[in-house]
């Protein structure tokens, strides 16, 4: 845990460090690839993305993108009842968002207004670290992991998972624990890595 711990601020480090041009640059090519890659992005109606923050990858160009297609864009917000886990709450770019306990942005949303991951199509998750074998370094709270967790029960992959990143943030081999969600694809401006599991 001490490793990844030391390994998290080091590539949060990298990733902060990216000047605006290249923060700017990563985003429209990872648009770019994200529309021409990623299966069934054209049909899918439910997407769910994240704002980005410390340096991640800003997926705003892509949502605008696909809302001018039909698609009904979501972020991820905390659940009321469950510990440590996601709902995803409709998404307008422009409208008032509230601050949740760790100060990060979200779509004011209640109980109807809110869904489980069952009912996205897509989800793009946040990266903190990526290997060759697909395996995502998250920020440490384990919410995705937590809250895809039932995703091992079912036998099908929906909604397709995709972890976004810059390529600095890549690293040869990051540790795997049992409780880890693996996303089905990690993008990045120059890579596209695909699990075959």
């Amino acid at each position: 845990m001490a490793d990844k711990s030391r390994l998290r601020r080091k590539l949060r480090e990298k990733r902060r460090n990216l000047p605006a041009f290249r923060q700017k640059l990563a985003s429209q090519a990872l648009t770019r690839r994200a529309l021409a890659i990623i299966p069934g992005i054209d049909t899918a109606s439910r997407i769910a993305f994240f704002i980005a923050a410390d340096g991640e990858t800003d997926l705003m160009p892509l949502i605008r993108k696909l809302r001018t297609r039909g698609a009904s864009c979501y972020l991820p917000v905390l659940d009321d009842n469950y510990e440590n886990r996601l709902e995803f709450a409709l998404y307008t770019p422009g409208e008032k968002m509230t601050l949740n306990r760790f100060r990060i942005p979200e779509p004011h949303a209640l109980g109807r207004q809110r869904h489980n991951y069952r009912k996205m199509d897509i989800i793009f998750m946040p990266t903190v670290g990526f290997d060759d074998q697909g395996r995502r370094l998250g920020m440490g709270g384990g919410f995705y992991d937590r809250t895809l967790s039932t995703i091992r029960l079912t036998h099908s992959r929906t909604p397709l998972l995709v972890a976004v990143a810059h390529d600095i943030q890549y690293t040869p081999q990051l540790p795997d624990e049992p409780w880890d969600i693996h996303p089905d694809i990690t993008l990045t401006p120059a890579r596209i890595i695909r699990r075959n599991s």
